[in-house]
């Protein structure tokens, strides 16, 4: 059940004309489903008196710009003035619309870029923080960085991220680097905890986000809630069988083979982990990713500490801050172990997602991707500027000459892949991503 806790509960969520809503984040949060259905419904947004800025899915380079931070993984990194002032042009023009501003890597920033985030977007302002228990969170968070190249395994990153009992190192919003928890300094920066409000995930209360995102801008009942999901927004998470052969492919191309990661990332980020997550449904005897239990335990402890900032503070919050400590479902599975044989299926739609996007194609094969001249120019020059090294784990034994079973004329691609053993496809596919990698790279 949704409670509303905290200053100004009495009162109806609705912010005045003209304010300036800022979504804070968490990452992984319920972020994607806010921008999704924002920017499919910008013109019925316009009618029922809400702006939201810009013409892409969100905010993140002129939030790049606001807070300092680089958009990574991108030929134009940044961070440059005109991606916030295009955005700050229409804010400017929005007489007495309420605006929404969203993207969650703003949590990441200190005391001074906060307040250079609420000082340039104008006053009144708010802001909205999505909270969720940490024990999901964190996996969550892992599990982004194993899709953008990252080597470390899960429990590995669960170790680095709570040894710090103030939970100063779970993720790049909770540092304390400013001296300042996550919600004192959100409180300090929009001047008051009047203007912050708290939404906690819950599972029993799906539509919460979205619902409470319409009564904040006085939108229609359900207009957020009913907004159909575009076809490239998929954002579930990995199931252990797909984490695991993505591990697999970001070890054999960056490890054994010496791929850099910007280059590898194209193909099985871009390609095979955004075609399985998009175009495949976990068959119902897939693991879900899960900390193990020593996780979970550390993760209620820190949410607690949390939870108690959040009382603290006075700020409305809508949802039961008890979610926060509560010690949710664990797993000892290592979801980095490749197991003997995987899904058709996963095999499948990797193979296809990576095809797709080293001929030219988007992950579903429906339109041709915009080329930048300046790709491979840039790609060059982040390579040559990486200065932290990543310590690769031990690299995984894959066989290179497993016999791969012949097809007949009766047998599906299904089928096929099926009786094919799951390193001997780890072979192929990180093979096929090298030879794109240098010819992407590869002087002309």
């Amino acid at each position: 059940m949704t409670t509303v806790q905290g200053q100004g509960h009495e009162r109806d969520l609705l912010l005045p004309e003209r304010t300036r809503l800022i979504h804070i984040g968490l990452p992984k949060s319920g972020s994607s489903t806010i921008q999704e259905a924002a920017s499919a419904l910008r013109p019925q947004l316009r009618k029922a008196g809400v702006l939201y800025p810009g013409n892409e899915v969100n905010h993140i380079r002129a939030a790049g710009w606001l807070i300092g931070e680089p958009v990574p993984f991108t030929a134009d990194p940044g961070p440059r003035p005109e991606w916030w002032d295009s955005v700050r042009r229409q804010i400017e023009d929005a007489d007495d619309k309420r605006i929404l501003f969203s993207n969650e890597r703003i949590s990441w920033a200190d005391i001074d870029a906060a307040r250079n985030v609420v000082d340039s977007l104008g006053q009144p302002a708010h802001g909205l923080l999505v909270l969720r228990n940490l024990g999901s969170y964190a996996p969550s968070a892992w599990q982004q960085n194993l899709k953008t190249g990252n080597l470390q395994g899960l429990d590995e990153y669960l170790r680095r991220a709570f040894s710090d009992p103030t939970g100063a190192a779970v993720g790049p919003p909770f540092h304390r680097r400013d001296g300042l928890g996550l919600v004192e300094r959100w409180v300090e920066a929009l001047g008051g905890p009047e203007n912050l409000t708290v939404v906690v995930l819950e599972k029993e209360d799906p539509d919460r986000l979205l619902a409470t995102l319409e009564q904040l801008l006085g939108l229609p009942d359900r207009m957020l809630v009913n907004s159909p999901v575009p076809e490239d927004g998929a954002n579930r998470g990995l199931s252990t069988a797909e984490a695991a052969l993505v591990m697999a492919l970001n070890r054999r191309v960056q490890t054994e083979w010496g791929v850099h990661r910007h280059k590898a990332i194209d193909l099985v980020f871009r390609g095979a982990a955004m075609r399985l997550l998009g175009a495949r449904t976990p068959g119902p005897g897939e693991e879900k990713i899960l900390a193990p239990r020593w996780a979970v335990e550390a993760a209620a402890e820190v949410g607690g500490q949390l939870a108690d900032s959040v009382r603290e503070s006075g700020i409305r919050v809508i949802g039961d801050l008890g979610e926060l400590t509560r010690v949710g479902p664990s797993s000892e599975a290592d979801p980095t172990e490749l197991p003997a044989m995987i899904p058709s299926d996963v095999a499948l739609e990797a193979l296809s997602g990576m095809f797709a996007v080293a001929t030219g194609w988007n992950w579903r094969h429906t339109r041709r991707r915009a080329e930048k001249k300046s790709a491979r120019k840039q790609a060059a020059k982040e390579a040559a500027q990486e200065t932290r090294p990543v310590e690769p784990p031990a690299p995984v034994p894959v066989p290179t000459s497993a016999p791969v079973p012949a097809a007949t004329s009766a047998q599906t691609p299904e089928e096929v892949l099926g009786a094919v053993p799951a390193r001997t496809l780890v072979a192929t596919l990180a093979r096929r991503a090298a030879q794109r990698a240098r010819q992407v790279v590869a002087p002309r």
